[in-house]
C-alpha cells in the first residue's frame, strides 16, 4: 500500500514538472554566488521593456552569478550592456539546443590538510623511507574551479540537469609533524628513541572536488629540538600525497 502511494505521488510530481518542460536535481544550488567567466556563444535570457529575448554572448565575459530558486541570475561586473539588471539569467537553459554550461572561477584558496604518507629518499646510509607519522598543515594558494551544468533528456520533454565541480591549484603550506628519532637518524649521537616535534613546509599541487582536496606535496621538515643539527632529514625534501578540507 505504501509503495503504491509513493508511486502515485511520484507520478503526480513528474507530471507537474514535465508541464514546465524540465526535471532538475537542484543543480544551481551547487554553484556558489561569485564572479565567473561565461563562455563564448553562451545563451542567456533578458527582459527589455517587458519583452523577453534570448541573447548570445559574442565573447567570454566575467559576470557575477547568484542562485535563487534554482535559477542562475546575472549581474554584470561593469554597468555596460548586455547585463544592466538582474532580470537576465542563464539557467534554466533558454536555448532548446543548449545542453551544457561551463563556468570558470578563479580565487584564493585556503585549506587544512594532512599527508598520510611521506616518501624520503636514501640519505646518510639509510635506505629510502615511507613514513606515516602524524602531521597537519595549513595551505594557501591560487585555485581555478570549473563548474559544469549538463542537461540530459530522459524522455522528451523531460530533462534531468546536474552540476559537477572540479578545481586545480598551486600554493604553499606550513604546519607541524611528529618525527621518529632513532640513534641512526641523528648520526648515533644518542642511545635512545623518541618522537620529536618538527615543523614542515613546502609547496603543493592541488586537485579539489567540492570541499575535499587532494594532491601532491613537496615538503621539508625542520626538527625543533637540540638534535636538529645531527638529524639526517633536516631540511631534506620529501614527496607526499595529501588529503585536505577546503575552508572557503
Amino acid at each position: 500500500m505504501r509503495t503504491g502511494i509513493t508511486v502515485v505521488v511520484f507520478m503526480c510530481c513528474l507530471c507537474i514538472l514535465t508541464g514546465c518542460g524540465m526535471l532538475v536535481t537542484s543543480p544551481a544550488a551547487g554553484i556558489p554566488d561569485a564572479f565567473y567567466t561565461l563562455p563564448e556563444h553562451q545563451s542567456y535570457y533578458s527582459c527589455d521593456s517587458g519583452t523577453g529575448n534570448i541573447n548570445i554572448l559574442p565573447q567570454k565575459k566575467k559576470v557575477f552569478l547568484f542562485n535563487r530558486n534554482d535559477t542562475l541570475f546575472i549581474v554584470a561586473s561593469d554597468p555596460l550592456k548586455p547585463f544592466r539588471d538582474t532580470v537576465n539569467y542563464v539557467y534554466p537553459f533558454t536555448n532548446k539546443d543548449q545542453t551544457g554550461l561551463l563556468l570558470t572561477r578563479h580565487s584564493f584558496d585556503f585549506d587544512v590538510f594532512t599527508t598520510p604518507f611521506k616518501f624520503r629518499s636514501a640519505t646518510a646510509g639509510i635506505p629510502a623511507q615511507l613514513t606515516t607519522s602524524f602531521n597537519a598543515a595549513f595551505y594557501a594558494g591560487y585555485r581555478s574551479d570549473y563548474y559544469t551544468v549538463k542537461k540530459h533528456t530522459l524522455k522528451a520533454p523531460v530533462n534531468l540537469s546536474k552540476v559537477n565541480n572540479a578545481g586545480f591549484g598551486i600554493g604553499a603550506f606550513a604546519g607541524f609533524a611528529s618525527a621518529n628519532i632513532k640513534p641512526e637518524f641523528v648520526r648515533n649521537t644518542i642511545t635512545y628513541e623518541y618522537d620529536a616535534v618538527a615543523l614542515n613546509y613546502g609547496v603543493a599541487f592541488l586537485f579539489g572536488y567540492r570541499q575535499i582536496s587532494t594532491g601532491l606535496a613537496v615538503g621539508f621538515d625542520y626538527l625543533a629540538d637540540h638534535n636538529k643539527n645531527n638529524w639526517i632529514y633536516q631540511n631534506k625534501p620529501w614527496l607526499g600525497i595529501f588529503i585536505g578540507l577546503n575552508l572557503n
